[in-house]
């Protein structure tokens, strides 16, 4: 008798444990700093997972467009010192031109970073963070690496309007290289590497710093 109460008080343990722990944490836990001398989100960044990423900002409001292999994304943010916390709105695109469309949330920590190499040491502009489906902010890592000031800004916003059947003007204009058809009659994307896109000399020195 005695031995069946303890294994019920065990188990009632665990399902309580259970209980309490099970739910993940959706909000991001963040306390500003101020924004490192020199920092700024405007501008265009490269992360290694998510392609070519460009901010605007006014104030403390920031826009962004994001472009990768087979989805490009739109982010509009708030920016409190070194944190902007965002929501984004992502499209993807599939192998028969169908797009589908994701959204959530999640925040960016800017950072500056001293790299020594050989000769020098330079100081380099990183975003960290994470984002989440729905209402959520974290559970994903975002990272990212700033390019020189002399990068340009090329995307181009896209509308849900736009046709999913992909001409070459709106494939360029979504960082996707040629369409091309490949052996079933279905579109075949290739994409074209966004460094390729850049200045040459603001994708120097990349490899390695992520």
């Amino acid at each position: 008798m005695k031995r069946t109460v303890f294994i019920s008080a065990a188990a009632l343990l665990v399902f309580t444990a259970m209980g309490c722990g099970g739910s993940q944490p959706t909000k991001a836990n963040i306390q500003p700093k101020a924004m490192p001398a020199d920092g700024s989100f405007d501008g265009v960044f490269q992360s290694p997972a998510y392609g070519r990423m460009e901010f605007t900002v006014e104030g403390n409001q920031a826009v962004g467009l994001y472009e990768g292999e087979r989805h490009y994304g739109r982010i509009e943010g708030t920016i409190n010192g070194n944190v902007m916390m965002f929501t984004w709105t992502q499209w993807n695109m599939d192998l028969q031109g169908k797009r589908r469309s994701k959204t959530g949330k999640g925040y960016f920590i800017y950072r500056i970073d001293e790299e020594k190499g050989t000769t020098k040491v330079r100081k380099v502009h990183r975003l960290k963070g994470q984002w989440g489906y729905g209402e959520a902010e974290v559970g994903n890592p975002w990272k990212a690496i700033k390019l020189s000031k002399r990068a340009k800004k090329i995307l181009k916003p896209h509308t849900e309007d736009d046709a999913p059947v992909m001409d070459d003007d709106y494939a360029q204009s979504a960082g996707f290289g040629d369409v091309q058809e490949d052996e079933a009659g279905g579109p075949a994307v290739e994409m074209s590497d966004p460094e390729e896109q850049e200045e040459e000399e603001a994708a120097d020195d990349l490899d390695g710093l992520f």
